[in-house]
């Protein structure tokens, strides 16, 4: 029987599987070494900033690309598995997609090389605290899930190395944000907040999950004023609709709205 050619492309949207990792199993995502083939798993919403406008990436049959996240420091590993790759014959000299080459227009930082040396950072997530300072606690269903919002800023203790973390965090952006941009965390005028969901390892040590972030910008009022303004909010999907958007805002008008030289806020 003939291939297909078709049998070697893959919509990207649904090849892509999204998996968050820590140390325990929790909330249906993995959070630990032994779960990382049974957690609840999310898709990106798009991929046209990544693979183009079709979403297809070509060259592989029965595509399966996981990206697995270190639920905190969010540190990544691109698991790429297919049956076989198009062969030249058929690809009539069309190469295939490299994949890891596209996604470095997300990934801006170094991805973890192996599986291996991704399970063996799992269990490093029971040492990682979040940056900043700690602006909003919340809980929801009925007090059972427990919920942190942080605060940083240029000058911050830390905040180089949570510069790194963004990285991390902006890279979900394209997959999530139609016409999704960088920002510039070298610009002083950017502060950020993000969101954690914080529970307990199996050695009942407190540890973090990434739930979403928030940047804010300042911008200049005359003549000694400032415009603070949002400028994107991300929710990852497992955590949507759950109120926590809200909680961002609030957040960002209780830190700005006392100000005395906060202009207007928005």
């Amino acid at each position: 029987m003939f291939a297909n050619v078709l049998e070697y492309k893959a919509n990207a949207c649904e090849a892509i599987t999204f998996k968050l990792s820590m140390t325990i199993y929790f909330h249906g995502l993995v959070r630990t070494v032994f779960d990382v083939t049974l957690a609840d798993s999310f898709k990106p919403e798009m991929t046209h900033q990544i693979f183009g406008p079709k979403e297809i990436i070509f060259g592989y049959k029965n595509l399966s690309v996981n990206i697995l996240c270190l639920a905190g420091s969010l540190e990544t590993f691109v698991d790429t598995e297919y049956a076989s790759k198009i062969s030249t014959k058929l690809a009539k000299g069309t190469e295939p997609h490299d994949i890891l080459e596209s996604l470095t227009k997300s990934y801006e930082f170094e991805l973890i090389k192996t599986r291996a040396d991704f399970e063996s950072k799992v269990i490093q997530e029971i040492h990682f605290k979040p940056f900043g300072t700690v602006r909003n606690k919340y809980t929801s269903d009925n007090g059972s899930k427990s919920f942190s919002i942080y605060y940083i800023e240029p000058g911050m203790e830390d905040f180089e190395e949570f510069k790194v973390l963004h990285k991390r965090m902006q890279s979900f952006l394209p997959f999530f944000v139609d016409g999704a941009s960088f920002i510039d965390s070298d610009d002083s005028q950017w502060c950020y907040y993000t969101l954690y969901e914080s529970y307990f390892s199996e050695m009942d040590v407190p540890c973090f999950a990434f739930v979403g972030f928030m940047t804010v910008y300042k911008f200049y009022a005359y003549p000694e004023s400032i415009r603070p303004r949002i400028s994107q909010v991300l929710i990852l999907p497992p955590f949507q609709k759950q109120g926590h958007g809200t909680q961002f805002v609030q957040t960002f008008y209780n830190d700005f709205v006392p100000v005395s030289k906060v202009l207007d806020i928005a």
